[in-house]
C-alpha cells in the first residue's frame, strides 16, 4: 500500500516555531510567489467562483492581507500591527463552508506549486484551515 501522508521523516519540523516558517517558505519573496500562485488560482479554477464572489475588485488589499497572514498566522509575528493595520482578516465578511472550501482549494492547489517540503505544504495547511474555519458563519 503507497504511503499517502508523503511524510519521510520523523523529527519535530523546524518550522513548527516563529520565523523558521517563514524562512521555510522562502522569506518575504517566497511569500509572494505563493500569494501570486494563489490568486491566480482564484481568478481561473473553476472551483474558486464561490470566492471570487466575494473577493471582487481591486485585489492589492487582499493581497497585502494573505501576505500578512502568513507572517502573523504562520510565522508567529506581530507585522501588521507594526505596518499599522488595524486587524487582521482576509475576509471582509464572514464566509459560507462552501467559500471555505473554495479558498483551501487555492491554497493547496498554490502550495502544490512551490518547491516546499511535503510536510511544510501540510503544517500551512492545517494552521490556516484553522484560521478559515474560524471566519465561517
Amino acid at each position: 500500500m503507497e504511503d499517502v501522508s508523503r511524510v519521510v521523516n520523523c523529527q519535530p519540523p523546524h518550522y513548527c516555531i516563529g520565523e523558521q516558517a517563514i524562512v521555510a517558505a522562502g522569506g518575504i519573496e517566497g511569500i509572494k510567489k505563493l500569494v501570486t500562485a494563489f490568486y491566480h488560482n482564484m481568478d481561473t479554477l473553476i472551483e474558486a467562483e464561490p470566492m471570487r464572489e466575494i473577493q471582487k475588485g481591486d485585489r492589492g488589499t487582499y493581497i497585502d492581507n494573505l501576505i500578512n497572514l502568513f507572517f502573523v498566522w504562520i510565522g508567529g509575528r506581530k507585522s501588521i500591527i507594526q505596518q499599522g493595520y488595524e486587524h487582521m482578516t482576509v475576509f471582509s465578511v464572514a464566509i459560507t463552508r462552501e467559500q471555505k472550501t473554495a479558498w483551501l482549494f487555492c491554497l493547496q492547489q498554490a502550495l502544490d506549486e512551490q518547491d516546499y517540503e511535503e510536510l511544510y505544504k501540510r503544517f500551512v495547511m492545517v494552521q490556516l484551515s484553522i484560521y478559515a474555519e474560524m471566519c465561517c458563519q
